[in-house]
């Protein structure tokens, strides 16, 4: 690796945040400077900042509700959590009977 590449990578992996290197200061390191593109923020749109519409909401909500609604209101983990021990039991049964 080249020297420009390890020190990069050891700025980044410093434990001392307060020596570590961060942003901004990280475009201007020698080993990403020329391949890097900033571009402003202002006019740009982010969708990940965008609330979602009341039906995506609804829909999520939907969802959520029936993951948590199965088998006399357990959710499935919690079933199936129950069930291990009684499969060991009959496996054990199997086994040494």
């Amino acid at each position: 690796m080249s020297q420009d590449c390890l020190s990069f990578l050891k700025g980044l992996l410093m434990k001392d945040p307060e020596k570590r290197l961060s942003w901004p200061d990280l475009l201007h390191h020698p080993f990403v400077a020329d391949g890097v593109l900033t571009v402003s923020d202002e006019g740009s749109s982010n969708p990940l900042t965008v609330p979602p519409s009341p039906d995506l909401q609804a829909l999520k909500h939907q969802q959520a509700a029936e993951k948590t609604t199965t088998r006399g209101g357990e959710g499935k983990l919690l079933c199936k959590a129950r069930e291990l021990p009684e499969k060991e039991k009959i496996y054990r049964q199997v086994l040494f009977y």
